[in-house]
């Protein structure tokens, strides 16, 4: 869920010119649960589970849209304050 916070405040932040900033974020968190479930392989003891990606991917979910409501919700209210309660 951090990760999908970190990952989509940083491309609100940078100004990410692509119009999908919430599904880039997604990709890329999902991206590296992939990548950290392929190379957890390697451990011995461990193996690769497509679910626990799902897990990952789902909790990067929760954590774009979290983030998606505090930034409305943030400018709704800062352009409330700016506009006099109007």
């Amino acid at each position: 869920m951090l990760l999908g916070v970190c990952a989509y405040s940083a491309l609100l932040l940078a100004d990410f010119k692509f119009g999908g900033k919430w599904f880039a974020a997604w990709f890329a968190c999902t991206a590296y649960a992939a990548f950290d479930e392929f190379h957890q392989s390697f451990t011995p003891g461990r193996s690769m589970k497509l679910t626990d990606v799902m897990i990952d991917s789902s909790g990067a979910v929760c954590g774009i849209i979290v983030t998606a409501v505090l930034y409305a919700a943030v400018g709704y209210w800062s352009y409330r304050r700016k506009n006099g309660g109007t």
